[in-house]
């Protein structure tokens, strides 16, 4: 079966169900409209003032969920800026310990630094005067 036929015989299936679903509501209609002239007065008085008093209770339960979902917004985002800020101090201490060790391995290399610098100072100092001392005595004893 090709694809345009599937298509004809889904559209043709599609425009069927369309029909007997508006027939059906169109009986519906109907016997409800029936229905409706059947009743009384006194009946109809007290259909409405089941949805008079239906009507007002769910005004009432709406309020009261209302007022239940702002209090339930209102902890989830406290407890959200609780979490939040415990993550912001987990990070700023991950943070800071990592400064910390970059800070004293900076330290350690200035001081290693600077002990090479104080070992080449004393070196050369040693090998110029051992030099001089040399050069001295070769120039003054000969």
């Amino acid at each position: 079966m090709s694809s345009s036929t599937a298509m004809g015989a889904l559209e043709v299936r599609v425009g069927k169900l369309e029909n007997a679903l508006t027939e059906g509501l169109k009986d519906i209609k109907q016997l409800i409209v029936d229905e409706i002239r059947d009743l009384k007065s006194e009946q109809l008085a007290d259909i409405r003032g089941t949805v008079d008093r239906v009507e007002k209770t769910l005004k009432e339960e709406l309020t009261r969920l209302a007022d239940d979902q702002r209090r339930l917004w209102d902890d989830v985002q406290k407890r959200a800026n609780r979490t939040e800020l415990d993550g912001i101090s987990a990070r700023v201490s991950a943070t800071e310990t990592r400064l910390s060790t970059l800070e004293g391995r900076d330290n350690q290399r200035q001081g290693a630094s600077r002990a090479l610098i104080a070992i080449w100072a004393g070196i050369s100092f040693l090998t110029s005067a051992a030099i001089t001392a040399g050069l001295e005595a070769v120039i003054f004893h000969h």
